[in-house]
């Protein structure tokens, strides 16, 4: 609304002017209406307005312009304009005093200026084009129409031999002129700049690979889970196209968040469906057997050995009553072999009241310490991921392996007891003995003597 206090004059000022900006403001042109997304301090900045609607363009070109005066008028440090289809420029008068400015002006501000434009004609009949010509420190010509071939003659006072040369030109060729020299000069283009910078659409169609066979779909929908990091760009977008969307969580290690390609399953959220298929997918390392439910039964269900063990992740959104009914149904088909894990550690205590409860970090160490790392030789059959034949696997959780109370040395090839915490803390020489142990291992085998017989602790008369 305007102020009751403008004239009449203003009224129809301010009418004309809200006229004017309206359609870039909220009308059709209403993108304009917004901060850029060109990063103006990099080295090359390129501006493309070839394929915005013709009524812009005009405006455009005035912002670019006044944007091109102004970062040559800041400094006197190198720079250079290239101005491609200069024809669109120099057809219009406003844009064309601002070419005649900038061509006036450059050297003052050391800035170098490369118009391209098809026909020389543009240039002639402009002011601008004129002042460009005579200011100019080299020309390139390329072939010519014999319409136009008179004016260039007299233009770049061009011989007859000259003229000839333009008219028959081939694809680069062309003469260069560089002060008063006139020279030959014809532009070959490797074959990865040719494949850049052809405009031919034939070649272009040619290009193109005719596709013969098709790849095999490697993704399984029903999996539900994904790390975005291995999955490339059309997998992902592959993946969103078939119900998946991209979510960040923690994982079960900590740390920072990543980005996950997710499908939850019904009434279920992104953390609490990503929390359980982060823990399915540690178990199976370890583990065969391993179900998921939603609301018959506990979220994850798996077998260790002889026992059935049940884990309910938990959001902190179900209600009192529904909780007890949950412990109840656990307690009665699992007895104590079930836990509760929280999502976000505010919930620890609360659900505390009812079972064991765990936040999805202290879940490996759980269930390598109860489950997956037996304390008897016996037991070793049941460490899936280091069974004697597979090194490599070894390898890749030998930092898992510390932890349990038997180390699998892949030197002596049998497990090594670790002896406790505390017998340690009162034996003084014990990293000594330990020390001295595989330094005479080593000696053994050059003495062809079996390192088992070295590398096995005596046992101690103290203790």
């Amino acid at each position: 609304s305007m102020s009751r206090d403008t004239t009449q004059i203003e009224r129809e000022t301010y009418r004309s002017l809200i006229n004017r900006i309206e359609m870039y403001v909220s009308g059709v042109f209403r993108f304009l209406n917004r901060q850029t997304k060109l990063n103006f301090k990099n080295r090359f900045v390129c501006f493309n307005i070839g394929d915005m609607p013709e009524q812009v363009k005009p405006t455009m070109m005035f912002l670019i312009l006044d944007y091109v005066t102004m970062k040559m008028r800041s400094d006197i440090e190198r720079k250079i304009l290239v101005i491609d289809e200069a024809w669109s420029l120099l057809q219009k008068t406003q844009e064309e005093s601002y070419i005649f400015k900038i061509v006036k002006t450059c050297r003052k501000f050391n800035l170098g200026l490369l118009l391209i434009t098809q026909d020389v004609e543009d240039l002639v009949q402009s002011s601008a084009g004129k002042a460009l010509l005579n200011n100019s420190e080299y020309t390139l010509l390329l072939r010519q129409k014999p319409s136009i071939i008179e004016n260039v003659v007299q233009t770049f006072h061009l011989s007859l031999a000259e003229r000839e040369k333009l008219l028959t030109a081939g694809t680069g060729e062309g003469i260069l002129i560089i002060a008063n020299e006139h020279s030959e000069i014809k532009v070959i283009a490797s074959p990865d700049e040719h494949q850049y910078i052809t405009t031919n659409a034939d070649e272009k169609l040619a290009a193109r690979e005719i596709v013969t066979e098709f790849k095999d779909n490697t993704l399984d929908y029903a999996k539900g889970f994904y790390r975005r990091n291995d999955l490339t760009e059309e997998q992902v977008q592959e993946l969103l196209q078939n119900g998946y969307k991209i979510s960040s969580h923690i994982g079960l290690y900590g740390g920072r968040q990543e980005d996950y390609v997710l499908k939850s399953r019904s009434n279920e959220s992104d953390t609490h469906f990503f929390v359980v298929k982060a823990i399915e997918e540690y178990i199976k390392k370890y583990a065969d057997d391993v179900k998921l439910y939603e609301k018959s039964n506990a979220d994850i269900v798996f077998t260790s050995g002889k026992n059935t063990v049940a884990i309910e992740v938990e959001t902190g959104r179900n209600k009192k009553v529904d909780i007890t009914n949950k412990v109840h149904l656990l307690k009665q088909r699992y007895g104590t072999d079930w836990f509760f894990v929280v999502t976000r550690w505010q919930n620890k205590e609360k659900y505390s009241q009812y079972g064991e409860t765990f936040l999805r970090k202290e879940v490996p160490a759980i269930l390598k310490k109860r489950y997956f790392f037996q304390s008897s030789n016996s037991d070793q059959n049941k460490l899936k991921p280091h069974s004697l034949g597979d090194k490599n696997k070894l390898k890749q959780n030998f930092f898992e392996v510390q932890t349990a109370r038997e180390v699998y040395r892949t030197d002596s090839k049998h497990f090594e007891p670790l002896e406790d915490k505390h017998e340690t803390s009162k034996q003084t020489g014990g990293h000594h003995e330990t020390r001295q142990n595989k330094c005479t291992g080593k000696q053994a085998n050059k003495n062809n003597l079996r390192p088992e017989q070295t590398n096995r602790r005596k046992p101690d008369n103290k203790k």
